[in-house]
């Protein structure tokens, strides 16, 4: 890498000289593997940070494909990915369980009944001086 490097600055030297009569800049070797541990410096940096963010989005994905197979399983809306925390299956199959106590119905399920049995109609003659008496009204 060495010797690639002199030779390109040799290169670069000879063509000033001939264009320009002034005095080409020459690097010394320590300048010139200097330069080139710097780049080689940034890159490894921009490189490294480039895998930890690919890594962190790939597990935000997953994740998030878990909880939505989690959902579909149960019967919930798919909404509920943007409300919950998806970071964490486990923690967010905790709230589902949560939502599923607090009976929060999935739209496919049936309905749940909150009366059962017939609405009572009017009272008959003689019923409500029945009930009265019973009740010691009278």
């Amino acid at each position: 890498m060495e010797n690639n490097t002199n030779t390109q600055t040799e290169g670069n030297n000879t063509q000033q000289t001939a264009g320009d009569s002034t005095e080409p800049k020459t690097f010394t070797q320590e300048e010139v593997n200097r330069i080139v541990q710097d780049r080689l410096a940034r890159e490894r940096r921009g490189t490294g940070q480039t895998i930890e963010e690919r890594e962190l989005d790939l597990t935000r994905r997953e994740n998030r494909m878990k909880c939505a197979e989690k959902l579909t399983e149960a019967g919930y809306p798919k909404e509920l990915l943007d409300i919950l925390d998806t970071s964490n299956a486990e923690t967010f199959m905790e709230n589902v369980g949560k939502l599923a106590a607090m009976q929060i119905q999935a739209p496919n399920a049936a309905p749940i009944p909150r009366v059962v049995g017939v609405t009572p109609g009017a009272l008959k003659d003689g019923e409500e001086a029945d009930i009265r008496k019973a009740f010691g009204l009278d």
